[in-house]
């Protein structure tokens, strides 16, 4: 029997959080082996990558297989992706990618200024800048005369 499931062989995910928790030090592909092991109801930690994942045409243990990557994975898992899951290297290459879009996402959101930032740049220029070190009291005003400045001779 495989540590958390019990006698129905449904999974018992307290069981598999705490299991991953105390096992930090494990390697990506033993976590991922573990939680498939336990979503199937089968030993699958020795596996090689091109093993079939036993019952998962069925739609409980794909459901359940699912959740429990999403759950430990902190991963969106979609039903294209969960069709995907036939072998563990399937599974591998499906919660690395998810995992890596969910690291670009949070850096794409890291960078992206906030609106007060963004519309204080557009409003600013460098020679708007340079201006201001120069003259911080402002720009000094033209007078607007009537008349030209200079005289144009006449032909």
């Amino acid at each position: 029997m495989v540590c958390g499931i019990g006698p129905d062989r449904a999974p018992l995910p307290f069981l598999l959080a705490l299991k991953l928790q105390n096992n930090c030090d494990m390697h990506f592909g033993e976590n991922v082996r573990e939680i498939v092991s336990i979503s199937c109801g089968r030993d699958l930690r020795a596996a090689r990558s091109r093993t079939v994942l036993p019952g998962i045409d069925s739609p409980e243990v794909q459901r359940r297989l699912a959740a429990n990557l999403e759950r430990s994975f902190d991963i969106t898992l979609s039903p294209e992706d969960i069709s995907q899951l036939t072998t563990v290297r399937a599974v591998l290459q499906c919660v690395r990618l998810r995992r890596w879009e969910r690291k670009m996402a949070a850096e794409e959101q890291a960078t992206v200024p906030a609106p007060e930032i963004a519309a204080a740049a557009l409003t600013t220029s460098p020679l708007q800048d340079r201006l201001r070190a120069v003259h911080p009291a402002g720009l000094p005003h033209a007078d607007v005369r009537t008349g030209p400045l200079f005289a144009i001779p006449q032909s």
